[in-house]
């Protein structure tokens, strides 16, 4: 072989190995970054469904409303997800009708479009939910329902009462029966 030839091949060789030295690390972290980004946004997506799932229902959750308000974030690049938000969330703003046969339709209405989203979500996430499982298979026990309601009178009294719109009853109370060993004399 020429020596000449030898030359440019050793430094053809040496060029390539300095280039891959240098260029491989970078090009390892850069890919490395790339599928830690990914990974992170399907967790986050992952965890708006796992959310959804779980307060399916009990619309007025906190965690229920902030996974609802993060879909448009993590899900921009699902046309269906985003669809199905909007007619959601378009339902979410229309006006409740009054007692009676159409408020059951509206109301079945927001249901179906709720689990409309949840399933599109599913989908974007690659989690093979039934669409008519969502709805049959979910579970609140009846006394959260009854508590939350108890709440909510509570502090709507409570906050009519503060607000000067409802008065404060006040009873006089039988005088209870001294405790035998309490060292506190009797009240006059």
């Amino acid at each position: 072989m020429d020596p000449t030839a030898a030359f440019w091949i050793n430094a053809l060789i040496l060029v390539c190995t300095i280039v891959a030295i240098i260029y491989g690390p970078i090009k390892a972290v850069e890919i490395t970054r790339k599928r830690d980004l990914e990974r992170d946004a399907e967790l986050r997506k992952r965890l708006i469904l796992s959310t959804l799932m779980r307060t399916r229902k009990m619309v007025v959750h906190p965690d229920h409303v902030g996974a609802l308000n993060q879909i448009q974030l993590e899900f921009f690049s699902h046309p269906a997800v985003i669809a199905a938000y909007r007619s959601y969330i378009a339902n979410l703003s229309e006006t409740v009708p009054a007692p009676g046969n159409d408020l059951q339709n509206f109301l079945a209405r927001r249901n179906d479009l709720f689990f409309d989203l949840l399933h599109s979500i599913a989908v974007a996430s690659g989690v093979p939910l039934d669409r008519h499982e969502l709805d049959r298979l979910s579970y609140v026990p009846f006394g959260w329902q009854n508590d939350e309601n108890e709440i909510r009178v509570f502090r709507s009294s409570l906050i009519e009462v503060l607000q000067g719109r409802k008065p404060l009853h006040v009873t006089n109370a039988p005088p209870t029966v001294q405790a035998p060993n309490n060292p506190f004399p009797p009240p006059p």
